[in-house]
Parts: C-alpha cells; sequence; structure tokens
C-alpha cells in the first residue's frame, strides 16, 4: 500500500503533557516548545480533558479545557479548523469526556 498525503506531514505525538501542565511558566515553555518544532503551515491535531471532564488522571492533576480556552492559549498563529466532543473510556470502562481540536498553523501570520 502506498500513501500519498495531501500535505507534508510532520508526525508530532505528546500525548499527554500539555494536560498535565499546570503551572503558568510550565504552559508557557510547552507553547515555545511546540512552536519551535511545529512547521509553518503544518496540521496539529490536540485532543484535551473538556471542563466537564476528569480533574484528575492516573492520580496527576490535569487541566482542563474547552475550544476557546486552547485557542487563546495557542496564539493566533494557530487556526482552529475544527472540534468536536469525544469520550474516552479508560480499561476501567469509566468515561473521560475530552475535545479533540484540529489546528493549522501559519495561517494568520
Amino acid at each position: 500500500m502506498e500513501i500519498n498525503p495531501v500535505h507534508p506531514v510532520n508526525p508530532v505525538q505528546n500525548k499527554y503533557s500539555d494536560k498535565l501542565l499546570l503551572e503558568e511558566d510550565q504552559q508557557q515553555m510547552y507553547l515555545s516548545t511546540l512552536n519551535k518544532v511545529i512547521k509553518k503551515g503544518s496540521y496539529v491535531i490536540i485532543a484535551a480533558f473538556s471542563l466537564k471532564g476528569a480533574k484528575k488522571c492516573s492520580c496527576l492533576d490535569v487541566k482542563n479545557y474547552d475550544q476557546d480556552m486552547l485557542a487563546k492559549f495557542l496564539g493566533e498563529d494557530f487556526s482552529l479548523l475544527e472540534y468536536f466532543d469525544y469520550t474516552y473510556y479508560m480499561l476501567s470502562g469509566e468515561p473521560r469526556p475530552m475535545y479533540m481540536l484540529y489546528f493549522r498553523t501559519g495561517v494568520n501570520s
């Protein structure tokens, strides 16, 4: 099977760190790193715990977002293209309400 992406793909997997950064300096360091590793014009998919979601995951505090909060955090260089509610189910069967958010970088700069 041959895969021919429509757009260049630069995969970066960062499964949980943005949800676990509770302090402002940690969040800014994450955003700075994200801006360095994501090329302009790339697409970014982020899963975030929703405001009605868990306040802890695996006994760790998490940062909860809605689409507006996350778009504001990422800044003007990230254009929100689409988002939807998503429920992740733990192995225990416990639901974890989340958002899946789809951004593109470099559109507004």
